[in-house]
Order: structure tokens, then sequence, then C-alpha cells
């Protein structure tokens, strides 16, 4: 038997728990589960769902790492300038892209002490997760906002609704998103910073925008 394709997605929360969602090709549904807010129960989760299927690849919904330093660089609509004093300097890159873009309003990363209980544990999946596959930070608000009126599909499955319907779609979504960028109709915002790129299901409409290329990089 051929293994199937599978993409999985994780919702990260620290006190709700975690839904994992796999996906296979064209976004058919193929299984889900609701775990612990620990690293090792989403990691046997996506182990157990991959057993049968050739796994493409994992999206997590949380940046991938903090920060190692305030944020030197911000974009206003005329370019990039320095962080001024009374600025924290929290956010990275990829979040700064999706900003300007008008994707979605993220949730700027801060630096590692400062950064919230579910962060910390997205930030310690993907560093165990990546050891084993190939991981891709996910935005499901942003996905949502490039997939808005096109005609692409999904399944959701109705299991783990009740525990987390919202946690369950974006799971589901940041499953969808590793798919469509993994076939190449996706793209890839960020890591100009070091600290990760954030994948999209489509296409930018304006590649060429200057926020995509970090200033420190010209």
């Amino acid at each position: 038997m051929t293994p199937r394709p599978l993409a999985i997605g994780v919702d990260v929360s620290s006190a709700r728990g975690c839904a994992v969602v796999a996906l296979g090709p064209e976004g058919t549904f193929v299984d889900s589960a609701w775990t612990d807010s620990t690293v090792s129960a989403v990691l046997a989760a996506i182990e157990q769902l991959a057993a049968t299927a050739e796994l493409t690849a994992i999206g997590i919904d949380s940046p991938r790492q903090a920060l190692k330093f305030p944020r030197e660089w911000y974009w206003e609509r005329k370019g990039w300038r320095r962080r001024s004093e009374s600025q924290v300097g929290a956010g990275r890159h990829a979040e700064v892209v999706v900003s300007a873009l008008r994707l979605a309003n993220p949730q700027w990363t801060p630096l590692l002490g400062s950064a919230p209980d579910w962060m910390m544990l997205g930030f310690e999946l993907f560093e165990r997760a990546s050891e084993r596959w190939r991981v891709h930070e996910v935005f499901p608000t942003a996905s949502y906002s490039q997939l808005a009126g096109t005609e692409k599909r999904l399944e959701i499955g109705f299991e783990h609704l009740p525990l987390g319907a919202k946690d369950v779609l974006d799971a589901a979504v940041g499953a969808f998103t590793v798919l469509e960028y993994e076939s190449g109709r996706g793209a890839a915002v960020g890591g100009g910073d070091g600290l990760g790129r954030i994948i999209l299901p489509c296409a930018l409409n304006m590649p060429d925008h200057p926020v995509l290329k970090w200033p420190d990089s010209h």
C-alpha cells in the first residue's frame, strides 16, 4: 500500500490543550487529535497521525523562536526606520510583513524572558519537532485573509470541535497552508532577521513590496 501524503497543523495553547489536525491531498480530512498542553503529548499525537502516511510537513501556529535582542527596525509607509527609545522592539520580520501587508494583526514576539506560556510551549515544540520532521510556522489568521473569496476547499472533522472549534479550525487551516505552500502555490515571508519565516497558502499580491526585504540585508 502506497503511503498517503499528509500535512499536519498544530494550534498551540498552554491552557486549553492543543488541537492537531491531519489533512491529505487537496485538503481531504484524515484525522485529528486533542492533546494536553505539553510538548510530549503533541509529539505523540503527530507520530500517531503520521504512522500510516508519508508526512510532508507540519505547520505550527506559534512563533518559531523568541527575540534575541529588541527589534532594531520598524516599518512605516515610507520605508524602514530605526527603533526609537520609546519603542520596546518586540516582533520579528515575518510579523512585520503580515502586518504591513494587512493580512493579520500579529501578537508581536517578545524577548525570551517576556514570552507568555503558550509561546514558550511553541518554541520548545518547534525545536523538538524539527529534529524529526520538516516544520513550518503558520499564522491561520493571515491564511484566512488570503483564502477568503477563493474557490479552495478543505474538509473538517467534527470529533474534537466541542473542545475548541476555533482551535480545530486553526489547526486545519495550518495544515492546509502547509499543503498549499509545499505544492508551490503559497509563499513564505520574513526571515531577514534570522528568526524564521511564516508560510502562506497563496502567492503574494505584492511580491516586490519593500517590506519583504529586511534593511540589514540591503
